[in-house]
């Protein structure tokens, strides 16, 4: 069985640790100073997260948002790719005419 990677958060939110977005283990269930219970949170904005399973880290805000940004590495890396293709082709040209 894989270690459930999960991050918890504070579910209090007048708790200094949940002002801090402190983050504690998917086995911890209450917090050490206001001793509310502990939820799972997104691994990166700290927002709550459904307990979706031991590989379920990340909410669905922050999936989108990086898949848009893979999204535009790509289509700039594919517009990149093009026009350096342009430019080696009129290089060539150039060096084509000149013998």
């Amino acid at each position: 069985m894989a270690k459930d990677k999960r991050i918890k958060g504070c579910s209090n939110p007048l708790c200094q640790k949940a002002e801090r977005k402190s983050k504690f283990k998917a086995e911890e269930n209450f917090c050490p100073i206001c001793g509310s219970e502990l939820v799972f949170v997104c691994a990166k904005c700290h927002g709550p997260l459904e307990d979706e399973g031991p590989n379920h880290k990340i909410c669905g805000g922050c999936e989108a948002a990086a898949s848009d940004r893979k999204a535009k590495v790509i289509d700039g890396g594919k517009k990149m790719a093009a026009s350096a293709g342009s430019v080696a082709l009129a290089v060539a040209g150039v060096l084509l005419r000149k013998k």
